[in-house]
């Protein structure tokens, strides 16, 4: 289960008033209660714009989840919000085949969890059309997907392979993984040991994954 406290304090202090503001009065009453939330007394003792008392205690209520975990108030602040966001759910849920009526769905969301890098990029692609790249990438945390780094296949054979160490340091500059596959590292005459010392030089690690094609 996603830390939904976590995810709510990934965003800014001016998307959270946003956000908490989708929520009903007595469900925003019920939050500034539970946390003994007041209004500034500049806000009380002047002539303040229109909400803008409640938007002050919802920000006070930001400054409060910074410290103070609580992943109810966060999932129902979370989950209200993005049922104000329809289209972006089912375009969601059509892109990954799943059932649903007008985005809301009984079926199997664990699908966002065991996306593959390439999937969750196609997917991106898709609601970026719908909604904005932050909705988006909260909307995507809210479901559990993970974000996963891009990688680069370096195809080893399992006998004399020479690998371009050079090549690889280049790659892992320019923020790829890169993904090796079983065999004897050869490379003027630097062994698997050699090699990947050199590697977390870079502060990078060898992937290990299964054989390549001989």
């Amino acid at each position: 289960m996603p830390e939904f406290t976590a995810i709510l304090r990934t965003v800014s202090p001016e998307k959270f008033v946003e956000i908490l503001g989708v929520c009903s009065r007595q469900a925003r009453e019920t939050y500034f209660h539970r946390h003994a939330v007041r209004a500034p007394p500049e806000v009380k003792t002047r002539l303040p714009k229109p909400g803008a008392k409640n938007e002050a205690r919802a920000r006070a209520l930001y400054e409060v989840l910074k410290e103070a975990e609580d992943n109810e108030l966060a999932e129902e602040v979370l989950r209200t919000f993005f049922l104000s966001q329809r289209p972006l759910l089912a375009a969601a849920l059509d892109h990954l085949g799943i059932a649903h009526n007008n985005g809301l769905t009984e079926g199997d969301v664990t699908k966002f969890e065991k996306l593959s890098g390439r999937e969750l990029r196609a997917l991106v692609a898709v609601l970026r059309t719908i909604a904005a790249a932050d909705v988006v990438a909260l909307y995507l945390k809210f479901m559990g997907a993970k974000k996963r780094r891009r990688c680069t296949a370096v195809k080893l054979y399992r006998s004399s392979a020479r690998l371009d160490v050079p090549v690889l340091e280049k790659l892992f500059q320019a923020g790829q993984d890169v993904q090796v596959g079983a065999g004897r590292f050869v490379d003027h005459g630097l062994q698997d040991a050699e090699i990947d010392h050199r590697l977390q030089d870079l502060q990078v690690g060898l992937c290990q994954i299964g054989q390549f094609g001989r």
